[in-house]
């Protein structure tokens, strides 16, 4: 029989932010009107409050869904990624270390994409909500991070 290993609100995350990230990409690159960007920021600001609700479920949450549970140490890292070519690969319920690495990673770009997003200009139309209190140069810092760390983060997803 299979054991679950992650909680109902772990698994609802995951999937939920599967689906927000998608709807961030496509009312980003194609044109649906003319709400499209503002249904993108609404996107972006739900995934901005389920990343922090992660942060928050991986320190008071279910025991599998801490991050103590599966965020190891390099030292741990690489003895793993050592085990596996070896005859007896080391073996994890859950996330291996590996995965805790990559898992910090992923949480680490997709808050980054949406605190730069809050500070974003198209210099045309659309204007972050905090705009209005960066300097121009961090504005134009952030967007352009805002559109190179979604390229980043689709190779991670990718890995």
């Amino acid at each position: 029989m299979f054991k679950k290993v992650w909680d109902i609100p772990t698994r609802l995350f995951h999937w939920l932010l599967v689906l927000l990230i998608a709807a961030a990409y496509v009312t980003a690159e194609f044109e649906l009107g003319d709400l499209d960007m503002t249904y993108h920021m609404y996107v972006g600001y739900s995934i901005l409050a389920f990343v922090i609700y992660r942060i928050l479920w991986g320190i008071l949450g279910s025991s599998s869904a801490r991050f103590s549970d599966f965020i190891k140490s390099p030292k741990a890292v690489f003895s793993y990624i050592k085990s596996m070519y070896s005859s007896q690969p080391q073996k994890y319920l859950g996330h291996n270390p590996a995965g805790g690495l990559m898992v910090l990673a992923l949480l680490t770009l997709i808050l980054m994409q949406a605190i730069f997003g809050l500070f974003t200009t198209d210099d045309i139309l659309v204007d972050g909500p905090l705009v209005h209190i960066a300097s121009s140069s961090f504005v134009s810092f952030a967007s352009s991070w805002h559109h190179t760390i979604f390229d980043i983060l689709l190779i991670f997803i990718g890995i």
